[in-house]
């Protein structure tokens, strides 16, 4: 969001919050419109936070049980991937090749093949690394986000 953008939004904000502000042609700033956008994107950041709290609560469960009940019966490195792929979105961290390997619990080779498969399905694009040639990031596509959400959204609604 451009700096000029946000602060009027930021301001606008504000003065929904009281409710004597009026702008010039005696519009109230607590207007649906107004205020519904302020209060639509403090449901969009909550939603947000819920999901990646979700997500995490998700990968921890999965951790104690690959603990619990032995790597061997809870070896899925798609799923691993593109688990933790979601949840670096939701909280908008970018994860090397390398270190989507180590979250997934999974040789460098073994992952390697599975981001091939993925992205040959177009659900992760790699981005190479500006700054250190040698690296590459890996995110979720669009579409692959959207599949995970959808997904998420069947397990947590029950």
């Amino acid at each position: 969001m451009c700096g000029a953008f946000k602060e009027v939004a930021t301001m606008l904000h504000q003065a929904c919050d009281n409710p004597n502000v009026r702008c010039k042609r005696n519009v109230s700033l607590r207007s649906p419109l107004i205020c519904g956008a302020a209060g639509k994107s403090e449901r969009v950041a909550e939603t947000i936070q819920s999901e990646r709290e979700q997500v995490r609560g998700y990968i921890r469960a999965r951790s104690e049980a690959r603990e619990r009940f032995g790597s061997a019966l809870f070896s899925d490195p798609a799923w691993e991937m593109i688990v933790h792929l979601y949840s670096r979105r939701l909280s908008r961290e970018r994860t090397s090749v390398r270190r989507l390997c180590e979250l997934s619990h999974v040789a460098a080779t073994t992952g390697k093949r599975w981001l091939e498969a993925l992205e040959r399905q177009g659900d992760v694009k790699r981005v190479g690394d500006l700054l250190d040639p040698q690296r590459t990031f890996v995110e979720l596509t669009s579409s692959g986000s959207e599949k995970m959400r959808t997904v998420l959204q069947t397990l947590f609604s029950h």
